[in-house]
């Protein structure tokens, strides 16, 4: 959040998307996007040195701007391995990630982050849009069987109650 609020001050092209894509009264939506990468080399693929790389983007942004990669703000990277280690997996960090964007207590997208365009401030809310990935990470975020099986798996308490508390 606070993110959003130092580049609307420190560029006005930044903040006249944001005002631009702003619906007055309706909640911007905010898209995550999750993959594993492998950096190296891509003929000698190491998978100990693979990584959860995790962006992020209102999609509410114009279509020319979301498909450009560097438009997305990278929310963070971490080793798959670590990933697999907290509780719930993957589906535990992107728990901790919406936790991040909408807490139970203190400032959150839900109460508004302010951006400045042109001296004149406007306070945006956003709701959770929901996940962009490949299989696989679904089937990690929501503890499916994938392809090869026929119906959602949630044995798993954690991510029971992760798929049933998304943030709308």
């Amino acid at each position: 959040m606070a993110l959003i609020y130092y580049l609307s001050t420190i560029s006005t092209w930044f903040a006249d998307i944001m005002t631009t894509s702003n619906i007055a009264g309706k909640p911007m939506r905010i898209i995550i996007y999750i993959d594993e990468i492998c950096p190296g080399n891509p003929l000698r693929p190491d998978k100990s040195r693979t990584l959860q790389a995790i962006y992020w983007a209102f999609a509410d942004w114009p279509q020319w701007l979301l498909q450009r990669t560097a438009a997305w703000p990278c929310f963070g990277t971490m080793r798959s391995k670590l990933a697999k280690l907290l509780p719930g997996g993957e589906a535990g960090l992107l728990k901790m990630v919406l936790d991040t964007f909408w807490p139970a207590t203190g400032q959150s997208f839900h109460s508004g982050v302010t951006v400045v365009c042109k001296s004149v401030s406007l306070v945006i809310t956003a709701t959770f849009g929901g996940f962009l990935a490949d299989e696989k990470a679904h089937n990690q975020i929501t503890g499916s069987k994938g392809a090869s099986g026929n119906h959602m798996l949630y044995d798993n308490t954690f991510t029971y109650n992760f798929c049933l508390n998304i943030y709308f």
